[in-house]
């Protein structure tokens, strides 16, 4: 009977040890991939991107660009959020997955694709943005006629 209880807690022992193992595995996974992606550098062009938009649209912040650079850079810039960025990816896909898109983004073609992202997720950003300009009358005729039904008053 003894010999049955310390081979079954061997055998839960290695099981434990084995998902730990996998774990590992598909946390070092997960660094690979975003390794291959950039994902370092892609955080910091976006914060660069935010700031210089922030600053077009207000050019009084223009002198405080390097301090709130800094404060991005250090509560939301890459060593801040890897950790979580990590476990986000790694509960998104298994280990076999984020496997196969290192892959691809090890290729020609995915390579190409990490370049060419930021500039079409920007452009479709700058069109989304346009037609929302283009159609604010429509969006403001809308409130005001739902303001109308519900008895808000807009003026006050």
């Amino acid at each position: 009977m003894k010999l049955l209880f310390v081979a079954s807690l061997w055998l839960i022992l290695c099981g434990v040890s084995n998902v730990f193992a996998d774990d590992k595995s598909h946390l070092e996974a997960v660094e690979e991939f975003l390794s291959v992606v950039n994902m370092e550098s892609a955080m910091t062009q976006t914060i660069q991107r935010m700031l210089t938009v922030k600053i077009r649209q207000n050019p009084k912040l223009a002198p405080f660009r390097k301090t709130m650079q800094e404060f991005l850079i250090k509560h939301v810039g890459w060593e801040s959020m890897k950790g979580e960025i990590i476990q986000m990816w790694k509960n998104a896909f298994t280990e076999q997955e984020v496997r196969e898109l290192t892959e691809f983004y090890k290729t020609p073609t995915g390579q190409k694709a990490i370049k060419a992202m930021p500039a079409l997720i920007a452009r479709a950003s700058q069109i989304g943005q346009q037609r929302v300009r283009e159609n604010l009358p429509e969006l403001k005729r809308m409130i005001e006629e739902e303001a109308k039904e519900r008895g808000i008053d807009l003026n006050d």
